[in-house]
């Protein structure tokens, strides 16, 4: 199982960052978290989407919470919901399977084989997002550094490397579990890191904030920025 977890955090008015939303998928992994991450903040800059995500923040903003209850934020949460569950671009509809977390939890509090992805709604009209690495990819064809905050390219290239040299685009496995090269599969990877072109990627402070005892402490590593495409990537062989 690709197991992975998605959590919404937002600067809460009058308070700190906090974690708004969770949610776990088994099943999530290559480009699908790259899809969901879009298609979410998509919903989330919606401006009639946008307005409700503002009172949802200002309404825990005003609510003096020593914890947080398990869905401080429903809207939100469903919106969450709604693109684990259905990736219309995809045709893909697999009724609801995703987990709701607690969001008091830890980071690093589920079993995880294929990195989280953040969300930060603050601002609903410039979302912000970033994956973190916090225990490894399972089926990673490059090496990615644990706990640094990966942008899209990153995340999903340590999956797919393009072997310029070679002139051959991404692997994908083929029915049988051999991979193969494929050009399909090289532009739809492409077209997935493209959805992120104007999309922010979240600080280290901001996940420090949110989990002050996940070790996320501000220091040199910060976003991890992709690799050029004239670098071979490290391919196991």
């Amino acid at each position: 199982m690709e197991q992975h977890q998605l959590f919404v955090i937002a600067k809460i008015p009058h308070s700190r960052y906090q974690r708004i939303a969770a949610f776990r998928h088994n099943y999530l992994w290559r480009r699908d978290p790259l899809a969901v991450c879009s298609n979410f903040i998509t919903l989330v800059k919606n401006k009639d989407n946008a307005l409700i995500v503002e009172a949802e923040l200002a309404a825990i903003g005003s609510t003096q919470y020593q914890e947080l209850p398990e869905t401080p934020a429903p809207f939100i949460s469903s919106m969450l919901a709604m693109v684990l569950a259905i990736r219309l671009e995809d045709q893909y509809c697999e009724g609801f399977t995703a987990r709701p977390l607690d969001p008091n939890r830890s980071s690093f509090g589920a079993r995880n084989n294929d990195a989280i992805t953040v969300i930060d709604v603050t601002d609903p009209s410039s979302p912000a997002y970033c994956f973190v690495l916090v225990a490894g990819l399972e089926h990673a064809k490059v090496e990615v550094p644990r706990d640094v905050l990966l942008a899209a390219e990153t995340y999903v290239r340590a999956f797919y490397p393009l072997l310029s040299e070679k002139n051959m685009p991404y692997m994908e496995e083929n029915e049988e579990g051999n991979e193969r090269y494929n050009e399909e599969v090289q532009q739809d990877v492409e077209k997935h890191i493209n959805l992120f072109k104007d999309i922010r990627v979240i600080e280290r402070w901001m996940l420090d904030e949110t989990w002050p005892c996940d070790g996320y402490g501000t220091d040199e590593r910060d976003t991890q920025e992709p690799e050029s495409a004239d670098t071979e990537p490290d391919i196991p062989p």
